[in-house]
C-alpha cells in the first residue's frame, strides 16, 4: 500500500468524562437566551422551562394497566 493509501488507527480512547472535558474546554457551550414566539412559530424549538396545562387532557383515567391489586 502506498503511503497515500494507508490507514490511520486511532488507539487512544478517552473516558467518557475525558471527552467531556475536552469538548467543554474547547466550545463555550452556554444558553443562547429565550424569546417569546407564536404557537405557530414554535415548531422545531427548545422550550426554556416547563410549562403546565390547567386541565387533565384526556379528563378521564387512560391507564392500559392499573398498578392496583
Amino acid at each position: 500500500m502506498s503511503e497515500a493509501g494507508k490507514r490511520v488507527i486511532f488507539h487512544e480512547l478517552l473516558t467518557p468524562e475525558e471527552a467531556l472535558n475536552k469538548i467543554f474546554s474547547t466550545v463555550k457551550v452556554e444558553p443562547l437566551g429565550t424569546e417569546t414566539v407564536s404557537i405557530e412559530d414554535s415548531y422545531g424549538r427548545v422550550l426554556a422551562r416547563d410549562i403546565y396545562s390547567r386541565i387533565d387532557v384526556p379528563p378521564f383515567d387512560r391507564a392500559t394497566m392499573d398498578a392496583s391489586p
